[in-house]
Protein backbone atom coordinates (compact mmCIF):
# COMPACT_ATOMS: atom_id res chain seq x y z
CA UNK A 1 0.00 0.00 0.00
CA UNK A 2 2.83 2.47 0.93
CA UNK A 3 4.61 1.68 -2.94
CA UNK A 4 1.05 3.37 -4.12
CA UNK A 5 0.33 5.71 -1.94
CA UNK A 6 4.21 7.46 -3.29
CA UNK A 7 3.20 6.29 -6.92
CA UNK A 8 0.05 8.48 -6.74
CA UNK A 9 1.95 11.33 -4.50
CA UNK A 10 4.60 11.72 -6.83
CA UNK A 11 2.30 11.64 -10.29
CA UNK A 12 0.11 14.33 -8.89
CA UNK A 13 3.56 16.71 -7.86
CA UNK A 14 4.26 16.46 -11.45
CA UNK A 15 1.14 17.55 -12.91
CA UNK A 16 1.03 20.30 -10.13
CA UNK A 17 4.37 21.19 -11.29
CA UNK A 18 3.38 20.99 -14.93
CA UNK A 19 0.63 23.15 -14.90
CA UNK A 20 0.57 26.79 -13.97
CA UNK A 21 -2.59 27.78 -12.27
CA UNK A 22 -4.06 31.43 -13.90
CA UNK A 23 -3.90 32.88 -9.98
CA UNK A 24 -0.19 32.01 -9.78
CA UNK A 25 0.30 34.10 -13.08
CA UNK A 26 0.72 37.73 -10.97
CA UNK A 27 1.86 40.70 -13.06
CA UNK A 28 1.45 44.33 -14.19
CA UNK A 29 0.83 45.84 -17.57
CA UNK A 30 0.21 49.56 -18.15
CA UNK A 31 -1.03 50.54 -21.58
CA UNK A 32 -0.61 54.20 -22.45
CA UNK A 33 -2.75 55.80 -25.22
CA UNK A 34 -2.63 59.50 -25.76
CA UNK A 35 -3.74 61.72 -28.88
CA UNK A 36 -4.21 65.25 -29.27
CA UNK A 37 -6.94 67.26 -30.96
CA UNK A 38 -5.25 68.29 -34.26
CA UNK A 39 -2.12 67.08 -35.82
CA UNK A 40 -0.88 70.95 -36.78
CA UNK A 41 -2.54 74.31 -35.18
CA UNK A 42 -2.55 77.75 -36.62
CA UNK A 43 -0.61 80.00 -34.74
CA UNK A 44 -2.63 81.56 -31.11
CA UNK A 45 -4.55 78.13 -30.97
CA UNK A 46 -5.14 76.34 -28.12
CA UNK A 47 -3.69 72.62 -27.78
CA UNK A 48 -5.86 69.47 -26.14
CA UNK A 49 -4.62 66.23 -25.45
CA UNK A 50 -6.81 62.95 -23.78
CA UNK A 51 -4.93 60.55 -22.25
CA UNK A 52 -5.80 57.29 -21.34
CA UNK A 53 -4.12 54.30 -18.77
CA UNK A 54 -5.08 50.68 -18.77
CA UNK A 55 -3.71 48.11 -16.46
CA UNK A 56 -4.41 44.37 -18.13
CA UNK A 57 -2.37 42.63 -15.52
CA UNK A 58 -3.80 40.57 -13.33
CA UNK A 59 -2.77 42.35 -10.05
CA UNK A 60 -3.04 46.39 -8.72
CA UNK A 61 -0.46 49.18 -10.28
CA UNK A 62 0.63 51.38 -7.71
CA UNK A 63 2.09 54.50 -8.17
CA UNK A 64 1.24 55.03 -11.47
CA UNK A 65 2.46 58.33 -13.22
CA UNK A 66 3.31 60.18 -16.38
CA UNK A 67 7.09 60.66 -16.87
CA UNK A 68 7.06 63.67 -19.10
CA UNK A 69 9.61 65.45 -21.67
CA UNK A 70 9.00 67.98 -24.10
CA UNK A 71 7.75 70.94 -25.29
CA UNK A 72 4.17 71.11 -24.52
CA UNK A 73 3.10 72.96 -20.63
CA UNK A 74 0.52 70.65 -19.79
CA UNK A 75 -0.61 70.14 -16.43
CA UNK A 76 -1.23 66.35 -15.53
CA UNK A 77 -2.47 66.51 -11.66
CA UNK A 78 -2.18 63.32 -9.74
CA UNK A 79 -0.53 61.89 -12.76
CA UNK A 80 2.49 64.06 -12.67
CA UNK A 81 5.58 62.42 -11.85
CA UNK A 82 6.57 64.51 -8.87
CA UNK A 83 3.75 63.07 -6.62
CA UNK A 84 3.20 59.77 -5.51
CA UNK A 85 0.85 58.86 -8.17
CA UNK A 86 -2.42 56.78 -8.47
CA UNK A 87 -3.72 52.99 -8.05
CA UNK A 88 -5.01 51.35 -10.83
CA UNK A 89 -6.87 47.94 -10.31
CA UNK A 90 -6.61 44.86 -12.62
CA UNK A 91 -8.49 45.95 -15.78
CA UNK A 92 -8.65 49.26 -14.41
CA UNK A 93 -8.45 52.50 -16.63
CA UNK A 94 -8.16 56.39 -15.95
CA UNK A 95 -8.77 58.99 -18.34
CA UNK A 96 -7.23 62.53 -18.52
CA UNK A 97 -8.08 65.67 -20.46
CA UNK A 98 -5.47 68.55 -20.42
CA UNK A 99 -5.01 71.77 -22.14
CA UNK A 100 -2.13 73.98 -22.91
CA UNK A 101 -0.97 77.16 -25.64
CA UNK A 102 0.63 76.16 -28.31
CA UNK A 103 4.13 77.65 -28.83
CA UNK A 104 5.75 76.42 -31.96
CA UNK A 105 9.70 77.31 -31.55
CA UNK A 106 10.02 76.56 -35.70
CA UNK A 107 10.35 72.68 -36.11
CA UNK A 108 7.67 71.78 -34.58
CA UNK A 109 6.58 71.11 -30.50
CA UNK A 110 6.77 67.17 -29.44
CA UNK A 111 5.76 65.19 -25.90
CA UNK A 112 6.97 62.33 -24.56
CA UNK A 113 5.21 60.69 -22.36
CA UNK A 114 6.20 57.34 -20.51
CA UNK A 115 3.61 55.31 -17.78
CA UNK A 116 5.39 53.66 -14.74
CA UNK A 117 4.11 52.27 -11.56
CA UNK A 118 6.17 50.75 -8.11
CA UNK A 119 5.87 47.48 -9.63
CA UNK A 120 7.83 46.25 -12.58
CA UNK A 121 6.06 45.97 -16.18
CA UNK A 122 5.34 43.03 -17.93
CA UNK A 123 5.19 44.57 -21.21
CA UNK A 124 7.05 48.00 -22.43
CA UNK A 125 6.39 47.97 -25.87
CA UNK A 126 2.90 50.10 -24.86
CA UNK A 127 4.19 52.17 -22.38
CA UNK A 128 5.40 54.83 -24.40
CA UNK A 129 3.57 57.49 -26.90
CA UNK A 130 5.00 60.66 -28.57
CA UNK A 131 2.89 63.40 -28.82
CA UNK A 132 4.45 65.68 -31.72
CA UNK A 133 2.28 68.73 -34.16
CA UNK A 134 3.58 72.39 -35.20
CA UNK A 135 2.16 75.75 -36.32
CA UNK A 136 1.44 76.44 -40.07
CA UNK A 137 -0.99 78.02 -42.12
CA UNK A 138 -4.22 77.42 -43.89
CA UNK A 139 -2.77 77.96 -47.13
CA UNK A 140 0.76 77.09 -48.63
CA UNK A 141 2.49 75.53 -51.61
CA UNK A 142 4.60 72.24 -51.64
CA UNK A 143 6.58 70.65 -54.73
CA UNK A 144 7.56 66.69 -54.44
CA UNK A 145 10.18 65.46 -56.30
CA UNK A 146 9.86 62.11 -57.10
CA UNK A 147 13.19 60.19 -58.22
CA UNK A 148 14.29 56.43 -58.90
CA UNK A 149 17.36 56.29 -57.61
CA UNK A 150 19.08 53.56 -59.75
CA UNK A 151 22.70 53.82 -58.00
CA UNK A 152 21.18 54.36 -54.60
CA UNK A 153 23.18 57.29 -54.21
CA UNK A 154 20.14 59.20 -52.73
CA UNK A 155 21.03 62.51 -55.20
CA UNK A 156 19.21 62.85 -58.09
CA UNK A 157 21.11 62.11 -61.15
CA UNK A 158 20.25 62.60 -64.60
CA UNK A 159 18.00 60.32 -66.04
CA UNK A 160 17.11 59.33 -62.56
CA UNK A 161 13.28 61.75 -62.91
CA UNK A 162 9.95 60.55 -64.61
CA UNK A 163 7.82 62.30 -66.29
CA UNK A 164 3.74 61.34 -65.33
CA UNK A 165 3.81 59.44 -61.66
CA UNK A 166 1.20 60.08 -60.05
CA UNK A 167 1.14 61.72 -56.70
CA UNK A 168 -1.47 61.24 -53.32
CA UNK A 169 -2.04 62.92 -50.60
CA UNK A 170 -4.28 63.14 -48.04
CA UNK A 171 -4.68 65.24 -44.36
CA UNK A 172 -4.02 68.35 -43.68
CA UNK A 173 -5.83 71.02 -41.26
CA UNK A 174 -8.78 70.06 -43.55
CA UNK A 175 -8.48 66.32 -44.10
CA UNK A 176 -8.15 67.15 -48.11
CA UNK A 177 -7.04 64.89 -50.76
CA UNK A 178 -4.98 65.56 -53.58
CA UNK A 179 -3.95 64.16 -56.20
CA UNK A 180 -1.00 64.90 -59.14
CA UNK A 181 1.39 63.96 -62.06
CA UNK A 182 5.37 65.12 -61.83
CA UNK A 183 6.38 66.94 -65.14
CA UNK A 184 8.85 66.54 -67.24
CA UNK A 185 11.49 67.76 -64.37
CA UNK A 186 9.90 64.67 -62.33
CA UNK A 187 8.16 67.29 -59.97
CA UNK A 188 4.45 67.10 -58.84
CA UNK A 189 3.08 70.86 -57.96
CA UNK A 190 0.59 70.84 -54.92
CA UNK A 191 -0.27 75.37 -55.03
CA UNK A 192 -2.31 76.47 -52.46
CA UNK A 193 -3.05 73.50 -50.33
CA UNK A 194 -3.74 73.61 -46.25
CA UNK A 195 -0.92 73.20 -44.34
CA UNK A 196 -0.86 70.17 -41.95
CA UNK A 197 0.83 66.71 -42.09
CA UNK A 198 0.28 64.61 -45.09
CA UNK A 199 0.64 60.84 -45.53
CA UNK A 200 1.76 60.49 -49.46
CA UNK A 201 1.76 57.48 -51.92
CA UNK A 202 3.43 57.41 -54.93
CA UNK A 203 2.10 55.46 -58.31
CA UNK A 204 5.93 54.35 -58.85
CA UNK A 205 6.68 51.27 -61.41
CA UNK A 206 6.50 47.57 -60.62
CA UNK A 207 9.52 46.58 -58.36
CA UNK A 208 10.43 50.43 -56.92
CA UNK A 209 9.54 51.25 -53.32
CA UNK A 210 9.66 54.35 -51.43
CA UNK A 211 9.00 54.92 -47.85
CA UNK A 212 4.74 54.92 -47.68
CA UNK A 213 5.10 55.65 -44.04
CA UNK A 214 6.99 59.26 -44.55
CA UNK A 215 4.86 61.97 -43.61
CA UNK A 216 5.33 65.52 -45.19
CA UNK A 217 4.98 68.29 -43.13
CA UNK A 218 3.63 71.55 -44.50
CA UNK A 219 4.38 74.72 -43.38
CA UNK A 220 3.54 78.52 -44.12
CA UNK A 221 5.20 79.52 -47.30
CA UNK A 222 6.73 77.35 -49.98
CA UNK A 223 7.61 73.57 -49.12
CA UNK A 224 9.60 71.27 -51.22
CA UNK A 225 9.88 67.60 -50.62
CA UNK A 226 11.69 64.77 -52.50
CA UNK A 227 10.69 61.01 -52.42
CA UNK A 228 13.49 58.34 -53.37
CA UNK A 229 12.47 55.36 -55.02
CA UNK A 230 14.75 52.08 -54.96
CA UNK A 231 14.68 48.85 -57.13
CA UNK A 232 14.00 45.60 -55.05
CA UNK A 233 13.04 42.19 -56.41
CA UNK A 234 11.50 40.70 -53.58
CA UNK A 235 10.14 37.63 -55.56
CA UNK A 236 14.21 36.10 -54.83
CA UNK A 237 13.67 36.66 -51.21
CA UNK A 238 13.26 33.88 -48.43
CA UNK A 239 12.34 33.90 -44.89
CA UNK A 240 12.28 31.91 -41.75
CA UNK A 241 11.92 32.37 -38.18
CA UNK A 242 11.93 30.12 -35.13
CA UNK A 243 11.74 30.23 -31.30
CA UNK A 244 14.26 28.06 -29.41
CA UNK A 245 11.36 25.67 -27.90
CA UNK A 246 8.03 24.17 -28.53
CA UNK A 247 6.47 25.22 -24.71
CA UNK A 248 6.97 27.96 -22.74
CA UNK A 249 5.88 29.69 -19.33
CA UNK A 250 4.54 33.14 -18.99
CA UNK A 251 7.46 35.62 -18.78
CA UNK A 252 10.30 32.93 -19.50
CA UNK A 253 13.05 34.00 -21.95
CA UNK A 254 12.55 32.77 -25.82
CA UNK A 255 15.48 32.98 -28.18
CA UNK A 256 14.53 34.33 -31.46
CA UNK A 257 16.15 33.10 -34.87
CA UNK A 258 15.62 35.27 -38.32
CA UNK A 259 17.04 34.28 -41.29
CA UNK A 260 16.84 35.66 -45.01
CA UNK A 261 17.62 34.37 -48.23
CA UNK A 262 17.88 36.00 -51.47
CA UNK A 263 17.53 33.32 -54.42
CA UNK A 264 18.08 36.47 -56.96
CA UNK A 265 20.41 38.11 -58.95
CA UNK A 266 20.27 41.55 -57.62
CA UNK A 267 20.98 42.57 -54.03
CA UNK A 268 17.68 43.80 -51.78
CA UNK A 269 18.52 46.31 -49.59
CA UNK A 270 16.25 48.59 -47.11
CA UNK A 271 14.61 45.37 -45.18
CA UNK A 272 13.04 45.64 -41.84
CA UNK A 273 10.79 43.06 -39.98
CA UNK A 274 7.11 43.96 -39.76
CA UNK A 275 6.11 41.61 -36.74
CA UNK A 276 3.21 41.73 -33.82
CA UNK A 277 -0.35 41.40 -34.61
CA UNK A 278 -3.63 43.54 -34.67
CA UNK A 279 -4.50 44.04 -30.67
CA UNK A 280 -3.27 40.79 -29.84
CA UNK A 281 -0.74 40.24 -26.66
CA UNK A 282 0.65 37.17 -26.94
CA UNK A 283 3.23 38.35 -30.18
CA UNK A 284 6.76 39.19 -30.01
CA UNK A 285 8.10 42.24 -32.06
CA UNK A 286 10.82 42.94 -33.89
CA UNK A 287 11.57 46.48 -31.31
CA UNK A 288 15.16 46.59 -30.92
CA UNK A 289 16.44 44.37 -33.87
CA UNK A 290 18.92 46.64 -34.91
CA UNK A 291 18.51 47.03 -38.61
CA UNK A 292 15.96 44.84 -39.20
CA UNK A 293 13.49 47.14 -36.83
CA UNK A 294 10.50 48.58 -38.14
CA UNK A 295 11.98 52.43 -37.56
CA UNK A 296 15.51 51.81 -38.81
CA UNK A 297 15.80 54.48 -41.27
CA UNK A 298 18.54 52.08 -43.79
CA UNK A 299 17.22 48.56 -42.88
CA UNK A 300 18.95 45.56 -43.88
CA UNK A 301 20.89 44.55 -47.09
CA UNK A 302 21.36 41.22 -48.56
CA UNK A 303 23.22 40.35 -51.46
CA UNK A 304 22.50 38.48 -54.37
CA UNK A 305 22.80 34.75 -53.62
CA UNK A 306 23.18 35.59 -49.77
CA UNK A 307 21.99 34.00 -46.16
CA UNK A 308 22.27 35.93 -43.58
CA UNK A 309 20.91 35.05 -40.28
CA UNK A 310 19.95 37.40 -36.98
CA UNK A 311 19.63 36.38 -33.19
CA UNK A 312 17.21 38.48 -30.44
CA UNK A 313 16.14 37.46 -26.71
CA UNK A 314 12.54 38.69 -25.67
CA UNK A 315 10.51 37.44 -23.01
CA UNK A 316 6.98 35.62 -23.55
CA UNK A 317 4.44 38.09 -22.74
CA UNK A 318 2.25 36.84 -19.50
CA UNK A 319 -0.85 37.46 -21.56
CA UNK A 320 -0.06 34.42 -23.72
CA UNK A 321 -1.38 32.14 -21.77
CA UNK A 322 -4.18 33.74 -21.93
CA UNK A 323 -4.33 32.55 -25.51
CA UNK A 324 -2.82 29.06 -25.23
CA UNK A 325 0.45 30.45 -27.20
CA UNK A 326 3.09 33.07 -28.18
CA UNK A 327 3.53 33.64 -32.10
CA UNK A 328 6.34 35.45 -33.65
CA UNK A 329 4.67 36.74 -37.05
CA UNK A 330 6.55 38.63 -39.53
CA UNK A 331 6.57 40.00 -43.31
CA UNK A 332 10.17 41.36 -44.75
CA UNK A 333 9.82 44.15 -46.86
CA UNK A 334 10.72 48.08 -47.26
CA UNK A 335 9.56 50.15 -44.55
CA UNK A 336 6.20 51.23 -44.98
CA UNK A 337 5.44 47.92 -47.51
CA UNK A 338 4.45 44.85 -46.68
CA UNK A 339 4.71 42.79 -49.64
CA UNK A 340 7.77 40.41 -48.83
CA UNK A 341 7.79 37.33 -47.78
CA UNK A 342 6.09 36.17 -44.45
CA UNK A 343 7.43 33.43 -41.67
CA UNK A 344 5.84 32.91 -38.72
CA UNK A 345 6.50 30.57 -35.72
CA UNK A 346 4.84 29.60 -32.06
CA UNK A 347 5.39 28.32 -28.96
CA UNK A 348 2.80 26.41 -26.79
CA UNK A 349 2.09 28.49 -23.21
CA UNK A 350 -0.28 25.82 -22.00
CA UNK A 351 -2.25 25.71 -18.80
CA UNK A 352 -5.79 28.01 -19.65
CA UNK A 353 -8.55 26.94 -20.06
CA UNK A 354 -11.87 28.47 -22.19
CA UNK A 355 -15.75 27.40 -23.81
CA UNK A 356 -17.35 27.70 -26.57
CA UNK A 357 -20.86 27.77 -26.73
CA UNK A 358 -23.55 28.58 -29.06
CA UNK A 359 -27.09 27.69 -31.08
CA UNK A 360 -26.86 26.31 -34.61
CA UNK A 361 -29.94 27.67 -36.58
CA UNK A 362 -30.18 27.26 -40.52
CA UNK A 363 -30.60 30.63 -42.96
CA UNK A 364 -34.36 30.80 -41.95
CA UNK A 365 -33.46 30.60 -38.82
CA UNK A 366 -34.54 27.10 -37.44
CA UNK A 367 -32.98 25.49 -35.08
CA UNK A 368 -30.47 22.84 -35.99
CA UNK A 369 -30.73 19.75 -33.98
CA UNK A 370 -28.45 16.39 -33.93
CA UNK A 371 -25.34 18.07 -35.90
CA UNK A 372 -21.70 17.15 -34.78
CA UNK A 373 -19.34 19.98 -34.99
CA UNK A 374 -15.53 19.73 -34.95
CA UNK A 375 -12.60 21.59 -33.37
CA UNK A 376 -10.00 21.39 -34.97
CA UNK A 377 -6.13 21.87 -34.26
CA UNK A 378 -5.18 24.93 -36.79
CA UNK A 379 -1.68 23.59 -37.33
CA UNK A 380 -1.86 19.68 -38.13
CA UNK A 381 -5.91 19.81 -38.55
CA UNK A 382 -6.43 17.37 -35.65
CA UNK A 383 -9.79 16.51 -34.26
CA UNK A 384 -9.01 18.47 -30.43
CA UNK A 385 -13.00 18.01 -29.47
CA UNK A 386 -16.19 17.55 -31.14
CA UNK A 387 -19.65 18.42 -29.78
CA UNK A 388 -23.50 17.45 -31.11
CA UNK A 389 -26.52 20.39 -31.04
CA UNK A 390 -29.57 19.34 -29.48
CA UNK A 391 -33.08 19.75 -30.73
CA UNK A 392 -32.97 23.35 -30.09
CA UNK A 393 -29.64 23.57 -32.06
CA UNK A 394 -27.32 24.04 -28.49
CA UNK A 395 -24.32 22.93 -28.32
CA UNK A 396 -21.29 23.30 -26.00
CA UNK A 397 -17.29 22.66 -26.11
CA UNK A 398 -16.39 22.71 -22.53
CA UNK A 399 -12.75 23.16 -20.92
CA UNK A 400 -11.04 23.72 -24.80
CA UNK A 401 -7.24 24.16 -24.34
CA UNK A 402 -6.66 28.28 -24.87
CA UNK A 403 -5.52 28.60 -28.29
CA UNK A 404 -6.65 29.12 -31.80
CA UNK A 405 -9.37 26.43 -33.73
CA UNK A 406 -11.00 25.77 -36.34
CA UNK A 407 -14.32 25.02 -36.46
CA UNK A 408 -16.24 22.91 -38.90
CA UNK A 409 -19.16 21.08 -39.49
CA UNK A 410 -20.21 17.94 -40.33
CA UNK A 411 -22.37 16.90 -42.96
CA UNK A 412 -23.93 19.12 -45.79
CA UNK A 413 -22.79 22.20 -44.05
CA UNK A 414 -20.77 24.97 -44.47
CA UNK A 415 -20.27 28.44 -42.52
CA UNK A 416 -20.06 31.97 -43.31
CA UNK A 417 -16.27 31.88 -43.73
CA UNK A 418 -13.77 29.05 -45.67
CA UNK A 419 -12.35 28.58 -42.49
CA UNK A 420 -13.53 29.50 -39.18
CA UNK A 421 -11.39 30.66 -36.82
CA UNK A 422 -12.29 30.28 -33.16
CA UNK A 423 -9.71 31.70 -30.52
CA UNK A 424 -10.31 29.93 -27.07
CA UNK A 425 -8.86 32.48 -24.32
CA UNK A 426 -8.67 31.20 -20.71
CA UNK A 427 -11.56 31.95 -18.43
CA UNK A 428 -13.33 32.50 -21.22
CA UNK A 429 -17.24 31.73 -22.61
CA UNK A 430 -17.36 32.50 -26.26
CA UNK A 431 -20.89 32.41 -27.32
CA UNK A 432 -22.25 32.03 -30.67
CA UNK A 433 -25.71 32.35 -30.70
CA UNK A 434 -27.10 32.39 -33.40
CA UNK A 435 -24.01 30.40 -35.67
CA UNK A 436 -25.92 30.31 -38.79
CA UNK A 437 -25.34 26.98 -41.19
CA UNK A 438 -25.36 27.12 -45.27
CA UNK A 439 -26.20 24.74 -47.33
CA UNK A 440 -22.77 23.15 -48.94
CA UNK A 441 -20.59 20.30 -50.16
CA UNK A 442 -20.93 17.72 -47.57
CA UNK A 443 -17.87 17.54 -45.00
CA UNK A 444 -16.69 14.16 -43.80
CA UNK A 445 -15.62 12.98 -40.03
CA UNK A 446 -11.84 12.91 -40.38
CA UNK A 447 -12.00 9.99 -37.55
CA UNK A 448 -15.02 8.69 -38.75
CA UNK A 449 -14.05 4.87 -39.49
CA UNK A 450 -14.05 3.57 -43.04
CA UNK A 451 -17.78 0.95 -43.01
CA UNK A 452 -16.40 -2.43 -43.65
CA UNK A 453 -16.40 -3.43 -47.87
CA UNK A 454 -19.41 -6.02 -48.86
CA UNK A 455 -17.82 -9.05 -49.46
CA UNK A 456 -19.05 -9.72 -53.20
CA UNK A 457 -20.64 -13.35 -53.83
CA UNK A 458 -20.70 -15.60 -57.26
CA UNK A 459 -23.85 -16.92 -57.78
CA UNK A 460 -23.97 -19.85 -59.32
CA UNK A 461 -25.77 -20.23 -63.10
CA UNK A 462 -28.74 -21.94 -62.58
CA UNK A 463 -29.49 -25.73 -63.60
CA UNK A 464 -31.23 -26.64 -66.71
CA UNK A 465 -34.93 -28.00 -65.07
CA UNK A 466 -35.87 -31.77 -66.34
CA UNK A 467 -39.27 -31.47 -67.91
CA UNK A 468 -41.80 -34.24 -68.40
CA UNK A 469 -42.97 -34.45 -71.86
CA UNK A 470 -46.68 -34.52 -71.59
CA UNK A 471 -47.47 -35.97 -74.86
CA UNK A 472 -45.92 -39.51 -74.00
CA UNK A 473 -48.24 -42.17 -73.30
CA UNK A 474 -48.29 -42.76 -69.01
CA UNK A 475 -46.05 -46.16 -68.81
CA UNK A 476 -45.07 -46.19 -65.55
CA UNK A 477 -41.29 -45.44 -67.12
CA UNK A 478 -39.70 -42.07 -66.89
CA UNK A 479 -37.08 -40.81 -69.85
CA UNK A 480 -34.33 -41.97 -68.05
CA UNK A 481 -35.77 -45.42 -68.09
CA UNK A 482 -36.88 -45.12 -71.67
CA UNK A 483 -33.33 -44.51 -72.71
CA UNK A 484 -31.86 -47.43 -70.95
CA UNK A 485 -34.23 -49.21 -73.08
CA UNK A 486 -33.46 -47.57 -76.42
CA UNK A 487 -29.75 -48.28 -75.63
CA UNK A 488 -30.53 -52.03 -74.95
CA UNK A 489 -32.50 -52.44 -78.19
CA UNK A 490 -29.71 -51.10 -79.89
CA UNK A 491 -27.43 -53.41 -78.74
CA UNK A 492 -29.51 -56.54 -79.25
CA UNK A 493 -29.51 -55.52 -82.95
CA UNK A 494 -26.12 -55.71 -83.15
CA UNK A 495 -25.91 -59.00 -82.04
CA UNK A 496 -28.03 -60.22 -84.30
CA UNK A 497 -26.30 -58.49 -87.20
CA UNK A 498 -23.08 -60.61 -86.50
CA UNK A 499 -25.10 -63.52 -85.75
CA UNK A 500 -26.23 -63.32 -89.04
CA UNK A 501 -23.24 -62.52 -90.93
CA UNK A 502 -21.60 -65.92 -89.77
CA UNK A 503 -24.16 -67.90 -90.19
Amino acid sequence: MSRVLAALLAALLTIAWAAPASADVRYVDLCLIATIDQPAYLAGEEMTAHVTIINSGTIAATGVVLHVRGDMAFDWGDLADTGPGIELPPGGQVDRTVHAPIDDPGDGVAERLLVGSDQVDSDLTSNEVTLSAFVTEKQADLDVTVFLDADRDGVVDPGEVRKGVAVELSGGLSHDRHTTRTDETGVAHFPGISGGPYQQHVNLPVGWYSDIGEVIKVRGGANKVLIQATHNDFTGLRAAVSLDKATYAPGEPVHERVTLTNTGHTDIVGIVAHCGGYGRENVLYSVGWGELAPDDKGGAVVRAGETRTWEFDDVVPPQAWDYGYVLLQCDFSPAGAHDGPLAEARGTVPGGEGTVSGRLVDTAGTPLGGITLLMLDMVNGRVVARAESAADGRFQFPELPADGYELRPVGPWRLGAAVFEVQVMAGTDHPFDPLVLQPGPVQDDPEKKPEPAVRAVTVPAPRATVVRPTALADTGADVAELAALGALLVALGLLLVRRRSYS
